[in-house]
């Protein structure tokens, strides 16, 4: 049930919040997918359908949609606020207070706050949603109340509308919100905290990386903290610059997960001054900060990183030698051509087919040669990629 829930989660704030934000930039992805009903998301938690009176207002306001006045549009703004305020199925009060959010009426503000008190979740799902979408600071406080509400989807939309508005007030709270006991609450905070920006959050996004589960052999468990880590290391990659040197302190971290997420919002930043304690840790002692190190390497492309990373591809794990090879083709430097070229022997596929890759990015003439002959490789997906490395080079 909680991870049909997360699945719902997606899909409300993918189809509800596709208009241009100003308040919140990471929106403008989601905003270019549409098609799904706002109403079928929601009515997916518990819906016993047909029409109620949201739908009766909807439906004659298609219906005079090309006549529509501002007159018409309050007249809507009043009915539905009505009906959120006084209708006795919780569904209905739902559906007005997401129709409320679509509007984007300030009018309806005050209601949509007081339906975050509704007794039904439903309810306050849809007024969380909707004031995110109206981005009036006037709901700060009352979305900030709602991080501790009792339902765990209550708190993740409050956190994704509070990333929206964008208020400072909102940034503790919210560090608050990275100990939720539900992951999607954790990773939902961590991403506002990275749209707000706010220094002060930092060291605790850095602490995020820890996950509340360690190195479990529990794959739910795992994919909820990676979730966790994966949206601290997006939010210190908006912060940017201020992150630079606690992340690279963070790289000493007794931590392995801290120690390989530092390295990879280090690479999503691409400041310079990280590029030398980022070679350093391609020596550490766990594969995934190795890892992660030459991935942040190649992100960040300078060619003082080609000859570690070059090292990188003698590693004895290939998930490293893979991430060096594709870093080495980002980077694109000649040096690395021989390198490679040994590499499309390598005894994994994925590293011979990034080498390929990387090859055809490179493009040396004299790779051509090797590349032909990698053709015979026993893997239909290395010879594919030699293929379209060998219609980079130009060869027939």
């Amino acid at each position: 049930m909680r991870r049909r829930n997360s699945i719902l989660v997606l899909f409300i704030m993918v189809c509800l919040f596709s208009i241009p934000a100003a308040c919140s930039s990471y929106m403008n992805e989601a905003a270019s997918i549409k098609g799904v009903g706002w109403k079928n998301m929601l009515g997916s938690v518990q819906y016993a359908g047909g029409e109620n009176e949201v739908d009766r207002i909807e439906r004659v306001d298609n219906r005079n949609s090309e006549n529509i006045t501002d007159i018409n549009n309050s007249e809507k703004v009043h009915s539905l606020i009505q009906v959120l305020m006084g209708n006795d199925d919780g569904r209905t009060r739902a559906d007005a207070a997401m129709s409320l959010g679509e509007i984007g009426d300030a009018s309806a503000i005050e209601p949509l706050i007081k339906a975050l008190n509704d007794k039904d979740d439903r309810v306050r799902v849809g007024a969380a949603v909707a004031l995110g979408r109206i981005c009036d600071a006037k709901a700060v406080n009352p979305l900030i109340e709602a991080l501790n509400d009792s339902v765990s989807m209550v708190r993740q939309l409050a956190a994704f509308s509070l990333s929206r508005i964008g208020d400072p007030r909102a940034v503790n709270p919210l560090i608050e919100a990275l100990d939720d006991e539900e992951y999607e609450v954790r990773s939902e905070a961590a991403r506002a905290l990275g749209e707000i920006g706010d220094p002060i959050s930092i060291e605790p996004l850095i602490k995020a990386f820890k996950g509340k589960n360690g190195e479990t052999s529990n794959l739910e468990l795992a994919i909820e903290d990676l979730e966790v880590r994966e949206s601290s290391s997006y939010a210190l990659g908006r912060i940017g610059t201020p992150a630079v040197e606690p992340l690279i302190k963070a790289l000493d971290d007794e931590d392995q997960f801290i120690r390989s997420y530092a390295a990879l919002s280090l690479g999503k930043i691409g400041d310079n001054r990280s590029i030398d304690p980022l070679v350093k840790v391609l020596a550490d002692e766990k594969k995934s900060v190795r890892s992660n190190a030459a991935i942040a390497l190649g992100f960040i492309g300078d060619e003082n990183a080609v000859e570690p990373l070059i090292g990188a591809l003698k590693d004895e794990d290939w998930v490293v030698r893979n991430s060096a090879t594709m870093s080495l083709g980002l980077i694109g430097d000649p040096r690395a051509v021989d390198p490679l070229i040994e590499a499309l022997n390598d005894e994994n596929e994925w590293v011979r087919l990034n080498a390929a890759k990387a090859l055809g990015e490179i493009n040396v003439p004299r790779t051509i040669k090797p590349l032909v002959e990698a053709m015979d490789d026993n893997n239909a997906d290395v010879r594919e990629a030699v293929r379209e490395a060998l219609e980079k080079l130009g060869a027939d």
